[in-house]
C-alpha cells in the first residue's frame, strides 16, 4: 500500500509541473532562437579563434571531434536550461523537437558565416584548406605504407 501511495504523490507532481509548464508564459520560439544563436555564436567563435591562431587545425580530424563534442555539450546544456525554466518537466518529445530547432537555427546561421568566411573575409581559404587536406591525406597513406603510385593515383 506504501507504494502505491508513493507513485500516486509522483504522478501528482508530474501533472502538477505540466500544468505549470502550460501556464508559463514563456515564448518558445523566442528560446529556440535564443539557444541556437548561442550554440552558432560558440562555434563562429572557435572557427574564428582557430582561423586566427592556425588554419592547418581546421582540417584535424581532433578539431572535427573536438567541434562536435563542444556543440553536443552546448546543446545539453541549453535543453537542461530549458527544462529549468518551463517548471523541470520535459518530454522526450519536446526534448528533442527543441534541440532540433535549435540545431537547424545553429546551423542556418554557421551556413551565413561560412559563405562569408570563404567569399568575402578570406576568398582565398578553400584551396589553402585543399591544399592541407592533400597533404594529411598523404601523409595518412604514407603511415600506412601505401605505395607511391596508389599515393599519385588518389590524389
Amino acid at each position: 500500500m506504501c507504494f502505491h501511495s508513493f507513485f500516486l504523490t509522483i504522478n501528482a507532481l508530474i501533472l502538477l509541473k505540466k500544468t505549470n509548464m502550460d501556464s508559463n508564459n514563456i515564448n518558445y520560439k523566442e528560446e529556440v532562437l535564443k539557444a541556437g544563436l548561442i550554440m552558432a555564436g560558440v562555434s563562429i567563435i572557435i572557427t574564428m579563434l582557430v582561423y586566427v591562431i592556425n588554419i592547418e587545425l581546421m582540417v584535424s580530424w581532433w578539431f572535427g571531434l573536438l567541434s562536435l563534442t563542444l556543440s553536443m555539450g552546448v546543446a545539453i546544456y541549453l535543453g537542461i536550461s530549458y527544462r529549468n525554466l518551463i517548471g523541470g518537466f520535459l518530454s522526450y518529445k519536446e526534448a528533442l523537437k527543441f534541440s532540433f530547432f535549435a540545431f537547424l537555427v545553429s546551423y542556418a546561421v554557421g551556413i551565413v558565416f561560412n559563405i562569408l568566411l570563404y567569399t568575402v573575409i578570406d576568398p582565398g581559404l578553400p584551396e589553402v584548406m585543399k591544399e592541407l587536406t592533400v597533404e594529411a591525406t598523404v601523409g595518412i597513406m604514407e603511415s600506412f605504407g601505401t605505395p607511391q603510385e596508389a599515393i599519385d593515383a588518389s590524389i
